[in-house]
């Protein structure tokens, strides 16, 4: 939930408003990046060793530095007032 305060203004008359809201966030991964047709195996692209944790930034083999081709995001899925 989050909170927000805003003015109104409405026939020349102001009025100061607050309101809370529900918000829902979904975690998504982006795949654009990926072209079709083309796989996207989880090794090494330098020695050939399996990657064992998606969270590693390095080959624990050879050391060579291992970029994610897909983004992840947060994208607002639900939003109401409260």
């Amino acid at each position: 939930q989050s909170a927000l305060e805003y003015v109104l203004s409405k026939n020349a008359k102001k009025t100061k408003t607050q309101s809370r809201v529900e918000t829902e966030f979904v975690f998504i991964l982006e795949d654009k990046g990926l072209e079709a047709g083309n796989g996207a195996g989880l090794n090494c692209p330098n020695c050939g060793a399996p990657v064992r944790n998606l969270g590693f930034k390095t080959c624990e083999y050879c050391g060579t530095g291992l970029v994610e081709i897909a983004k992840k995001v947060w994208t607002l899925n639900n939003i109401k007032e409260l």
